[in-house]
Protein backbone atom coordinates (compact mmCIF):
# COMPACT_ATOMS: atom_id res chain seq x y z
CA UNK A 1 0.00 0.00 0.00
CA UNK A 2 0.89 3.49 0.26
CA UNK A 3 3.87 4.10 2.51
CA UNK A 4 2.74 8.09 2.84
CA UNK A 5 0.35 9.24 5.00
CA UNK A 6 -2.54 10.07 2.15
CA UNK A 7 -6.00 12.09 3.03
CA UNK A 8 -8.33 10.18 4.06
CA UNK A 9 -11.01 12.05 2.29
CA UNK A 10 -12.96 11.72 -0.57
CA UNK A 11 -11.13 11.89 -3.82
CA UNK A 12 -12.05 14.16 -6.64
CA UNK A 13 -14.51 11.67 -8.29
CA UNK A 14 -16.62 12.50 -5.34
CA UNK A 15 -16.68 9.31 -4.02
CA UNK A 16 -13.74 6.90 -3.28
CA UNK A 17 -11.71 7.77 -0.23
CA UNK A 18 -8.29 7.74 -0.90
CA UNK A 19 -7.33 5.97 2.02
CA UNK A 20 -4.22 3.52 2.29
CA UNK A 21 -4.87 0.02 1.65
CA UNK A 22 -2.67 -2.79 2.58
CA UNK A 23 -0.96 -4.75 -0.66
CA UNK A 24 -1.39 -8.17 -0.09
CA UNK A 25 0.47 -10.83 -1.91
CA UNK A 26 0.57 -14.73 -1.65
CA UNK A 27 2.28 -17.39 -3.87
CA UNK A 28 2.67 -21.14 -3.93
CA UNK A 29 4.98 -23.47 -6.08
CA UNK A 30 5.95 -26.96 -6.69
CA UNK A 31 9.47 -27.43 -7.73
CA UNK A 32 11.27 -30.41 -8.88
CA UNK A 33 14.57 -31.95 -9.92
CA UNK A 34 13.31 -35.05 -11.44
CA UNK A 35 16.90 -36.20 -12.32
CA UNK A 36 20.18 -34.34 -13.55
CA UNK A 37 18.78 -33.44 -17.28
CA UNK A 38 15.10 -32.84 -16.29
CA UNK A 39 13.57 -29.99 -13.81
CA UNK A 40 9.82 -29.18 -13.30
CA UNK A 41 8.37 -26.23 -11.47
CA UNK A 42 4.77 -24.70 -11.49
CA UNK A 43 3.76 -21.34 -9.41
CA UNK A 44 0.55 -19.56 -8.50
CA UNK A 45 0.37 -16.17 -7.19
CA UNK A 46 -2.72 -13.54 -6.31
CA UNK A 47 -1.21 -10.01 -5.46
CA UNK A 48 -4.82 -7.68 -4.31
CA UNK A 49 -4.95 -3.61 -3.22
CA UNK A 50 -8.24 -2.44 -2.42
CA UNK A 51 -7.34 1.37 -2.91
CA UNK A 52 -4.23 2.93 -3.73
CA UNK A 53 -3.15 6.98 -5.22
CA UNK A 54 -1.07 4.91 -7.40
CA UNK A 55 -0.68 1.48 -8.06
CA UNK A 56 2.80 0.89 -10.05
CA UNK A 57 2.17 -3.17 -10.56
CA UNK A 58 1.32 -1.91 -14.08
CA UNK A 59 1.60 1.33 -14.17
CA UNK A 60 5.75 1.91 -13.70
CA UNK A 61 8.52 0.23 -14.73
CA UNK A 62 11.80 2.62 -13.76
CA UNK A 63 13.76 0.46 -16.56
CA UNK A 64 11.59 1.98 -19.54
CA UNK A 65 11.13 0.32 -22.38
CA UNK A 66 13.11 -2.37 -24.50
CA UNK A 67 11.98 -0.62 -27.25
CA UNK A 68 12.71 3.15 -27.62
CA UNK A 69 9.66 5.66 -28.90
CA UNK A 70 7.97 3.07 -30.72
CA UNK A 71 4.12 3.15 -31.00
CA UNK A 72 4.03 6.28 -29.26
CA UNK A 73 1.20 9.31 -30.24
CA UNK A 74 3.08 11.73 -32.84
CA UNK A 75 0.64 14.48 -32.99
CA UNK A 76 -0.27 17.43 -30.58
CA UNK A 77 -3.58 18.78 -31.31
CA UNK A 78 -3.61 17.45 -34.57
CA UNK A 79 -0.36 18.61 -35.62
CA UNK A 80 2.03 16.56 -36.70
CA UNK A 81 5.81 16.81 -34.09
CA UNK A 82 9.30 15.16 -33.69
CA UNK A 83 9.94 12.61 -31.11
CA UNK A 84 11.41 14.77 -28.09
CA UNK A 85 10.17 18.17 -29.30
CA UNK A 86 7.10 18.95 -26.85
CA UNK A 87 7.65 19.01 -23.45
CA UNK A 88 4.04 19.36 -22.75
CA UNK A 89 3.51 16.01 -24.33
CA UNK A 90 5.66 13.00 -22.08
CA UNK A 91 4.38 10.42 -24.36
CA UNK A 92 6.26 11.61 -27.07
CA UNK A 93 10.05 12.26 -25.44
CA UNK A 94 12.88 10.58 -26.73
CA UNK A 95 13.86 8.71 -23.52
CA UNK A 96 13.01 5.61 -21.21
CA UNK A 97 9.10 5.60 -21.32
CA UNK A 98 7.62 2.21 -20.00
CA UNK A 99 4.48 1.81 -22.33
CA UNK A 100 6.67 2.65 -25.71
CA UNK A 101 5.55 -0.78 -27.41
CA UNK A 102 3.61 -2.03 -24.66
CA UNK A 103 0.59 -1.19 -22.63
CA UNK A 104 -0.63 -0.05 -19.31
CA UNK A 105 -4.19 -1.51 -18.30
CA UNK A 106 -4.85 1.65 -16.47
CA UNK A 107 -5.76 0.07 -13.10
CA UNK A 108 -3.76 1.94 -10.95
CA UNK A 109 -6.46 2.18 -8.12
CA UNK A 110 -7.97 -1.28 -7.60
CA UNK A 111 -6.24 -4.08 -8.73
CA UNK A 112 -6.74 -7.84 -8.50
CA UNK A 113 -4.13 -9.68 -10.45
CA UNK A 114 -3.42 -13.51 -10.75
CA UNK A 115 -0.60 -15.54 -12.36
CA UNK A 116 -0.34 -19.24 -13.45
CA UNK A 117 3.38 -20.13 -14.56
CA UNK A 118 4.52 -23.42 -15.63
CA UNK A 119 8.38 -24.29 -16.29
CA UNK A 120 10.30 -27.39 -18.00
CA UNK A 121 13.77 -27.45 -18.34
CA UNK A 122 15.97 -30.64 -20.40
CA UNK A 123 19.10 -30.41 -20.70
CA UNK A 124 19.73 -27.02 -22.65
CA UNK A 125 16.06 -26.84 -23.47
CA UNK A 126 13.51 -24.62 -21.19
CA UNK A 127 10.06 -24.00 -21.30
CA UNK A 128 7.98 -21.83 -19.98
CA UNK A 129 4.26 -20.80 -20.34
CA UNK A 130 2.20 -18.53 -17.97
CA UNK A 131 -2.18 -17.22 -17.96
CA UNK A 132 -2.19 -13.90 -15.87
CA UNK A 133 -5.68 -12.52 -15.19
CA UNK A 134 -6.07 -9.02 -14.27
CA UNK A 135 -8.93 -6.99 -12.44
CA UNK A 136 -8.79 -3.93 -11.85
CA UNK A 137 -10.25 -0.18 -11.45
CA UNK A 138 -8.96 3.35 -11.65
CA UNK A 139 -10.53 6.59 -9.65
CA UNK A 140 -12.39 7.57 -13.11
CA UNK A 141 -13.83 4.55 -13.21
CA UNK A 142 -16.01 5.16 -10.44
CA UNK A 143 -19.77 5.47 -10.87
CA UNK A 144 -23.23 5.93 -8.75
CA UNK A 145 -20.85 4.95 -5.71
CA UNK A 146 -18.97 1.81 -7.00
CA UNK A 147 -16.35 0.70 -8.78
CA UNK A 148 -16.75 -0.16 -12.22
CA UNK A 149 -14.02 -3.42 -12.76
CA UNK A 150 -12.23 -3.39 -15.81
CA UNK A 151 -10.73 -6.82 -17.02
CA UNK A 152 -7.52 -8.46 -18.85
CA UNK A 153 -6.32 -11.49 -19.80
CA UNK A 154 -2.74 -12.47 -20.94
CA UNK A 155 -1.09 -15.70 -22.08
CA UNK A 156 2.68 -16.15 -23.16
CA UNK A 157 4.85 -19.06 -24.01
CA UNK A 158 8.28 -18.89 -24.68
CA UNK A 159 11.16 -21.88 -25.74
CA UNK A 160 15.16 -21.46 -25.25
CA UNK A 161 17.78 -23.42 -25.90
CA UNK A 162 21.04 -22.80 -24.73
CA UNK A 163 24.26 -24.21 -25.22
CA UNK A 164 28.09 -24.03 -25.12
CA UNK A 165 28.37 -23.83 -22.05
CA UNK A 166 24.99 -21.85 -22.06
CA UNK A 167 26.80 -18.87 -23.24
CA UNK A 168 25.01 -18.81 -26.54
CA UNK A 169 21.09 -19.21 -26.50
CA UNK A 170 18.14 -19.02 -29.14
CA UNK A 171 14.80 -18.48 -28.24
CA UNK A 172 10.41 -17.68 -29.33
CA UNK A 173 8.53 -16.13 -27.59
CA UNK A 174 4.28 -15.69 -28.05
CA UNK A 175 2.35 -13.03 -26.01
CA UNK A 176 -1.32 -12.76 -26.07
CA UNK A 177 -3.25 -10.11 -24.39
CA UNK A 178 -6.87 -8.96 -24.30
CA UNK A 179 -9.26 -6.48 -22.57
CA UNK A 180 -10.64 -3.65 -21.73
CA UNK A 181 -8.41 -0.46 -21.59
CA UNK A 182 -9.49 2.99 -19.63
CA UNK A 183 -11.23 5.39 -21.00
CA UNK A 184 -11.23 3.66 -24.28
CA UNK A 185 -14.51 3.67 -25.90
CA UNK A 186 -16.02 2.50 -29.41
CA UNK A 187 -17.54 5.50 -31.90
CA UNK A 188 -19.74 5.88 -34.80
CA UNK A 189 -16.88 5.31 -37.03
CA UNK A 190 -16.23 1.89 -35.85
CA UNK A 191 -18.16 -0.85 -37.96
CA UNK A 192 -19.92 -3.72 -35.89
CA UNK A 193 -19.20 -1.84 -32.94
CA UNK A 194 -21.62 0.02 -30.25
CA UNK A 195 -21.14 3.50 -29.68
CA UNK A 196 -20.37 3.97 -26.73
CA UNK A 197 -19.47 0.87 -25.23
CA UNK A 198 -16.29 -0.35 -23.15
CA UNK A 199 -13.72 -1.15 -26.10
CA UNK A 200 -11.85 -4.38 -25.94
CA UNK A 201 -8.89 -4.54 -27.47
CA UNK A 202 -6.25 -7.44 -28.07
CA UNK A 203 -2.66 -7.05 -28.83
CA UNK A 204 -0.49 -10.05 -30.07
CA UNK A 205 3.56 -10.24 -30.26
CA UNK A 206 5.77 -12.75 -31.62
CA UNK A 207 9.38 -12.31 -31.31
CA UNK A 208 12.55 -14.46 -32.17
CA UNK A 209 15.89 -13.93 -30.39
CA UNK A 210 19.31 -15.27 -30.20
CA UNK A 211 22.24 -14.09 -27.30
CA UNK A 212 25.78 -14.43 -26.31
CA UNK A 213 27.27 -14.29 -22.92
CA UNK A 214 30.91 -14.08 -23.18
CA UNK A 215 31.01 -13.74 -19.21
CA UNK A 216 28.48 -14.32 -16.77
CA UNK A 217 27.27 -10.38 -16.79
CA UNK A 218 27.65 -9.73 -20.24
CA UNK A 219 25.07 -9.98 -22.44
CA UNK A 220 24.75 -9.15 -26.67
CA UNK A 221 21.22 -10.05 -27.83
CA UNK A 222 19.45 -9.40 -31.02
CA UNK A 223 15.56 -9.67 -31.25
CA UNK A 224 13.25 -9.99 -34.03
CA UNK A 225 9.45 -8.61 -33.58
CA UNK A 226 6.33 -8.68 -34.76
CA UNK A 227 3.72 -7.13 -33.40
CA UNK A 228 -0.46 -6.32 -33.90
CA UNK A 229 -2.72 -4.02 -32.42
CA UNK A 230 -6.67 -5.29 -32.90
CA UNK A 231 -10.14 -3.97 -32.08
CA UNK A 232 -8.57 -0.58 -30.92
CA UNK A 233 -11.29 2.16 -31.83
CA UNK A 234 -11.05 4.22 -35.07
CA UNK A 235 -10.30 7.46 -33.05
CA UNK A 236 -6.88 5.62 -30.90
CA UNK A 237 -3.91 6.07 -32.89
CA UNK A 238 -3.49 1.71 -32.93
CA UNK A 239 -6.24 1.65 -34.80
CA UNK A 240 -5.03 -1.73 -36.87
CA UNK A 241 -1.61 -0.41 -36.16
CA UNK A 242 1.59 -3.66 -35.92
CA UNK A 243 5.29 -2.90 -35.91
CA UNK A 244 7.52 -5.02 -36.74
CA UNK A 245 11.81 -4.87 -36.95
CA UNK A 246 14.65 -6.23 -34.99
CA UNK A 247 16.69 -5.01 -32.06
CA UNK A 248 20.25 -5.19 -30.82
CA UNK A 249 21.19 -4.26 -27.67
CA UNK A 250 24.23 -4.62 -25.15
CA UNK A 251 23.84 -5.27 -20.86
CA UNK A 252 26.64 -5.24 -18.24
CA UNK A 253 25.36 -5.90 -15.30
CA UNK A 254 26.39 -6.60 -11.96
Amino acid sequence: GNTQPTPDAVNNFGIVRTKRSPSVFAKIAYDKQINSDLRFRISGSIYNNANSQRNTLFAGDRTGSNYFGVMEPATINGLPISIGTSPSNPATQAGPNFTSGRFDPSVANRVTAINISPFLKYKGLELQGGYDNIKGSAYSDVANGSWNKRGWNQIYAEAVYRFFSDQVYVGVRYVSANGEPGGMRYGANDAGKTVGAQAKVNINRLAFAAGYMPTRNMLLKVELLNQQYKDFPWSDYRYEAKLSGFMISAVIGF
